[in-house]
């Protein structure tokens, strides 16, 4: 993430699903440890539980000790009501730039 600062991705599974299983068999091994200092299930998160189904995540690092968060996603079901499939999938993210840009400069 960014260099000489501790990150982390926090994943809460709001919802029972196949998710679980994928994040053990191929997401874990597919994160470079260079990059990410922690990668953990963050269960008591409620913060979007009704937007965000069934799984959410959350970016952070460390500034002076305090942590700064940088992004949030999660999968929504926009696309699946838009086109009136229940198996399509949509997952989004955000990462504030600027929250990047003055850790980077500072």
């Amino acid at each position: 993430m960014l260099p000489h600062r501790r990150s982390e991705v926090r994943y809460t599974l709001f919802a029972p699903s196949a998710l679980d299983d994928r994040i053990g068999d191929t997401i874990r091994p597919a994160l470079d440890p260079r990059a990410v200092t922690e990668f953990t299930e963050y269960p008591e998160r409620t913060r979007g539980a009704g937007y965000y189904s069934p799984a959410a995540i959350e970016i952070a690092t460390q500034d002076g000790g305090e942590k700064v968060d940088l992004g949030d996603g999660g999968f929504v079901d926009w696309t699946a009501q838009f086109l009136e499939n229940a198996k399509e999938r949509c997952l989004i993210s955000c990462l504030s730039t600027t929250r990047v840009a003055t850790l980077m400069s500072g």
